[in-house]
């Protein structure tokens, strides 16, 4: 078995006449081994430190190294040449060669299969502030001279460094790996959490049935082909709901009978698309299915209880992975003879977390959580043996369903739902409620067998439904999407930086009323400020006369330029112009070794980003405005928000807008058009009618009419609407005089 106690990173550079293999010792030691067409007199060496390598604790290191670097060198070692590594290389990257059709000699931890997210190497750089930002300096298929081996010998060991940087940074996760392999006796190096769930899981089921994970898979996959369709599972608990004592219920049960009648279709092994996507309006909010989890809609703006009320965040623990326990959902093919060998597996490794997180021992309740967690999604792979698209779709609606079923609970005690995102809600009620709340909670959790945790707020301030900080009452930030930022000088391995000093100090003059402006100005670490782009395809990119990688980092500047980016040939789709967001900007392709160095910060550009960020997520939130925009599609309208004294034509859809997000220089407006069969008959005090059309018309009327009839027509724009505005019926006759034959002929 491995150790990650020893890392060494390696990293391949491969030419025609030019084979690099370089390695970076725990101590920061640098062996680079060539191989040219003259001269293979190092072969010997290499084989010897790989050979040493395979014979010490260990380990050798890479990024995406079993995909490409491990068969290659591999190769090379067999047959020590140039061509065999450029052969294989080509072949792999070019030709979509599997790796494993070729040796098998060198195996490494991949960093990049560990990793959430199929990040480059580059873009990790980034978000790891490595101090030198290096794009492959020469075209791979080049013959490469003495100087220019030289040079990529240098490059090689800037790829080390970021890659030894790499594996620090995710250390914790590759000890998990490491005593898990020894807990299973299975090799688990280069997993992630998904990928290790199933191996763990299929490793059970081969040993009571001897069904390897192939033969699972290929069942899997079989009978998706076999069985296209299928209707969800329908909750065991969802027949007893007490529809008697909270009769919005009767809400979520009509919206469920429907999903439960659904038929589901698996096209090409994936669930159809909008097969569960879904619209629900329950007290003063509007709730979206889909296959991601439930969400509210939510717009900007914020949420603070006043003196008599609790603002307070209820989440379901462990969600998605107890459905599966409490509902018995399992794969399909892993119930074999009546005998459920899924939850035979999983059950125990749930219990065994349990007792570890009871008993304090944290090392092995994370190892078993990655387990857990990575369980879920497996089951939407068409390449994993637990793959069963039915399985997928019964635990996500089930869990949507579930949280519907509590948003009308608690809707009907007089409380209302504020949010709700995939496993919980935050709920705003009067303070002298909250025995009834946690009392319904309680309920809640009876019927579902779920159990809930609590977290009261001061205050949630949120962007949208992914982007928010809530402030706890112990005066902590619970933060996500944009504002969820590590601490100062930490890293971010999901997102590349994006002046995250505004999401910082937007969190500081929330959390602490702390002046913005000071934040701003007070910070001396130069990835605070940085922006980057990533230029995909045969472009050149240039600040000035500068040439950039395809990776660009930059700041914002007082006399700043922009960065260009331009075709290299005329088959690539697109024209010359400046790379997103990077106007008045300087490119830091190498990080500085002191901020002072830096002087030309332009702080009012970071201010003022901040400034109108505070404002969006600090206005307070309009209460009961949904509703009112409800009872508009209950007239058979489609409500959207204007400023104030204009039109517009976005396109608006039911239930996609957050009315509480309305600001004062907003207001109602109603959607006409021939998508909508809305038309508006607006008079010159302002007054507006609206009416239920079956033909179309032109925009609006000639300004004649307006003159001699004192109103005009519009359609096909979003109208200023009162909030008692009604649908009105009317002969399309009467309509029809205020336009020429002409006018009507263009449009019909």
């Amino acid at each position: 078995m491995y150790s990650v106690d020893n890392l060494i990173p390696y990293d391949l550079e491969v030419y025609p006449n030019y084979f690099l293999a370089g390695f970076m010792l725990p101590d920061g030691t640098v062996y680079q081994y060539e191989i040219t067409d003259e001269d293979n007199s190092q072969y010997q060496g290499l084989c010897q430190f790989i050979n040493w390598v395979e014979q010490s604790d260990h380990t050798l290191v890479g990024f995406n190294s079993n995909g490409y670097d491990d068969p290659v060198l591999s190769e090379v070692l067999l047959s020590p040449s140039c061509s065999t590594g450029y052969r294989t290389s080509v072949a792999i990257i070019e030709n979509n060669a599997r790796p494993w059709d070729f040796a098998q000699d060198v195996f490494s931890i991949d960093l990049i299969r560990v990793l959430p997210g199929q990040m480059s190497l580059k873009k990790i750089g980034v978000c790891l502030g490595h101090t030198k930002l290096q794009e492959l300096p020469i075209n791979p298929h080049k013959n490469l001279t003495r100087d220019e081996m030289d040079l990529i010998k240098s490059y090689n060991i800037n790829d080390l460094e970021i890659t030894k940087k790499l594996a620090a940074e995710i250390y914790k996760e590759l000890v998990l790996r490491q005593d898990l392999s020894r807990d299973y006796n299975i090799d688990l190096r280069s997993k992630g959490e998904a990928q290790v769930a199933e191996m763990i899981l299929s490793l059970q089921i081969e040993q009571s049935t001897g069904l390897s994970k192939k033969q699972l898979k290929e069942t899997a996959r079989e009978n998706a082909l076999r069985n296209p369709n299928f209707q969800v599972h329908r909750a065991s608990w969802f027949d007893n709901l007490p529809v008697d004592k909270y009769p919005t219920l009767q809400t979520v049960i009509d919206r469920a009978e429907k999903i439960y009648q659904r038929q589901i279709h698996i096209v090409d092994y994936k669930i159809e698309p909008g097969a569960l996507t879904d619209t629900i309006f329950i007290g003063d909010r509007w709730y979206q299915m889909g296959i991601g989890g439930l969400h509210s809609v939510d717009g900007p703006g914020c949420w603070k209880p006043k003196d008599h009320e609790t603002l307070m965040d209820v989440d379901v623990t462990s969600y998605y992975p107890d459905i599966m326990l409490k509902q018995q959902l399992s794969p399909r093919h892993w119930v074999i003879n009546g005998v459920d060998h899924f939850q035979g597996a999983f059950l125990p490794i749930v219990e065994q977390r349990i007792i570890a997180k009871k008993a304090g021992d944290k090392t092995v309740a994370d190892r078993l959580k990655i387990v857990i967690n990575g369980t879920f999604g497996k089951t939407n792979d068409q390449y994993s043996s637990l793959y069963d698209p039915y399985i997928m779709a019964s635990v996500t609606v089930t869990g949507q369903l579930a949280l519907l079923t509590f948003v009308a609970m608690i809707h009907d005690i007089g409380g209302s739902v504020v949010a709700a995102n995939t496993d919980g809600i935050t709920i705003l009620y009067d303070t002298c409620d909250d025995e009834l709340v946690r009392a319904t909670v309680s309920e809640w959790e009876a019927f579902t067998q779920h159990t809930m945790e609590y977290c009261e707020y001061t205050g949630f301030y949120q962007k949208d439904v992914n982007n928010y900080i809530a402030v706890t009452t112990d005066g902590e930030l619970k933060t996500k999407g944009i504002f969820n930022i590590p601490k100062m000088g930490g890293v971010d391995l999901r997102h590349t930086p994006n002046y995250q000093i505004v999401a910082r100090a937007v969190s500081e003059q929330v959390k602490r009323n702390k002046d913005i402006a000071l934040t701003v100005t007070e910070c001396e670490d130069i990835q605070e400020f940085l922006l980057t782009q990533q230029v995909r395809g045969d472009w050149s990119v240039k600040w000035k006369d500068m040439d950039l990688g395809k990776m660009v980092r930059f700041y914002k500047a007082r006399g700043g330029s922009e960065i260009i980016r331009t075709p290299l040939h005329d088959g690539v789709k697109g024209n010359a112009g400046i790379v997103a967001n990077s106007e008045s900007s300087v490119p830091l392709p190498d990080l500085p070794n002191s901020f002072d160095t830096i002087l030309d910060v332009d702080h009012d550009w970071y201010i003022k980003k901040a400034d109108e960020l505070l404002e969006l997520i600090t206005q307070p939130k309009r209460r009961h405005l949904n509703t009112l925009a409800m009872q508009f599609i209950e007239e058979g309208m489609v409500p959207t928000i204007i400023e104030k004294g204009k039109n517009n034509r976005v396109s608006p859809s039911e239930g996609s807008t957050d009315f509480t997000s309305m600001r004062m220089d907003e207001c109602f407006a109603i959607a006409t058009g021939r998508n909508y069969g809305v038309l508006a008959k607006r008079y010159a005090d302002g007054r507006t009618k609206f009416y239920k059309v079956e033909n179309k018309y032109p925009a609006k009327t000639r300004a004649k009419i307006m003159k001699d009839h004192d109103f005009e027509l519009l359609f096909g724009s979003n109208i200023e609407a009162e909030a008692y505005s009604l649908l009105n019926s009317v002969d399309e006759r009467y309509l029809d005089e205020f336009y020429t034959e002409t006018e009507l002929r263009k449009v019909r």
